[in-house]
């Protein structure tokens, strides 16, 4: 096998919400090297209808969620509070059969960290998607079918941001439930 297979998965992401994605590849491909870079220095309904011209979708807007998830508070009844004020209009206004919505894709990649809350308010009947076990999933299927997937070895992860590395750290900490490798600052070009 050529050197490729042992290099890394690089991950970017506009701050910290993407180690939602990164904590999945991991779990998913766990002999896989990682490369994490946040950008939080400078912070999908189209490709629905391509998949499936006659879906019906509704975008709800949270401001509110990525606030809580960057502070810590994923699991406080301050972010149930809030994901009930975006959800439960998805699931009551506007149909005749409740809930009126069948899936909650959960497009940004903060939200996973709130899937308890989520599925909570939308009930068994509402199925949650989030984006990082679906685009590790994808990761994976793309490096098997390239034959690309590491047999073996230790595996090492680096992380990297352009804003504050406490923060970043404690975020990730949460994330993980454990201390993060180093976290490194970095600057990019502009």
């Amino acid at each position: 096998m050529n050197g490729a297979a042992d290099r890394p998965i690089g991950v970017f992401d506009s701050g910290v919400g993407g180690l939602t994605v990164l904590r999945e590849l991991r779990r998913q491909l766990p002999n896989e090297s990682t490369i994490y870079l946040g950008d939080e220095a400078r912070m999908y309904v189209r490709a629905l209808r391509d998949l499936d011209p006659l879906v019906d979708v509704a975008q709800q807007a949270c401001p509110k969620l990525v606030p809580l998830v960057e502070d810590g508070k994923a699991e406080s009844p301050e972010a149930l509070a809030a994901v009930r004020e975006y959800v439960e209009p998805l699931l009551t206004e506007g149909g005749v059969v409740r809930p009126v919505v069948d899936t909650l894709l959960l497009g940004c990649t903060h939200y996973p960290l709130l899937r308890a809350a989520i599925e909570k308010v939308a009930g068994r009947d509402v199925r949650v998607v989030d984006s990082a076990t679906t685009t590790a999933l994808a990761v994976r299927e793309v490096l098997a079918s390239h034959r690309l997937t590491r047999d073996g070895g230790r595996a090492e992860h680096a992380l990297f941001c352009t804003g504050s590395v406490e923060r970043f750290r404690t975020i990730a900490r949460a994330i993980f439930h454990e201390d993060p490798p180093d976290v490194r600052e970095t600057r990019l070009a502009t």
